[in-house]
Order: structure tokens, then sequence, then C-alpha cells
């Protein structure tokens, strides 16, 4: 079993995200923080696509579905937030910050427990 910590997103003002291969995921959590007036939208996103080149950027993945219940509002000077953990079952995770409005940073870390 092992257990990863990873820096998911950071963003000002500004939307973004980022890819991890889920292969060996069971279950993942997020824990996100924001400062200033930042307000958007943190969510996880799967996809199964079959990867067709070897771009590190994960641009081969063009299938993506929101995950149920792995979303969260963030809001004005509120926080800190969280994405209760869910099963993994899938080839590809990404989580997906949408700038709302106003201005600062928002952190999310992501936690995965899963095999080798």
């Amino acid at each position: 079993m092992r257990f990863d910590i990873v820096e998911l997103v950071t963003a000002s003002g500004a939307s973004g995200s980022k890819i991890f291969d889920a292969s060996f995921m069971f279950a993942i959590s997020a824990v996100a923080t924001s400062t200033g007036t930042e307000a958007g939208t943190l969510k996880f996103q799967a996809s199964n696509d079959k990867r067709t080149g070897m771009q590190d950027t994960g641009a081969d993945i063009t299938n993506w579905v929101d995950i149920a219940g792995a979303t969260v509002a963030i809001t004005s000077g509120g926080g800190p937030y969280i994405i209760p953990k869910f099963d993994v079952s899938y080839s590809w995770i990404r989580m997906v910050y949408t700038h709302g409005s106003g201005a600062g940073i928002v952190t999310a870390r992501m936690k995965s427990i899963g095999g080798s």
C-alpha cells in the first residue's frame, strides 16, 4: 500500500488542471485553501482514454467526465475546503480549478492511496 500527497493546483485569477495516471490508485481525497478574494470551483474529473502518444502534458487524453461528489465551491475569503475520499477505478484523474471571480491563490493538495 502506498500513500502519496501531491500539490495539485495553484491558481491566481486563472483556471488550471493537472493530470495523474490513476492506474494504481484506489482512493483519493483533497484539501484546498484560498487567499484573497479568489472564488471558483475545484473538481476532479476522470478519463479511461487509451494513451496514443508519449506527451507529458496528456494532450492525447480528451474525454473527461466530472466525478459525482468530487466538487467544491471556493468562496471569497473562505476555507479550508475538502473533497472527501472517493474510490478510483479510472485510467486518468485530473483536478480542474475554474476561476469565477476575484484575485488570490487557491492551493489544493491531493492524497491518494494505492498499490505500487
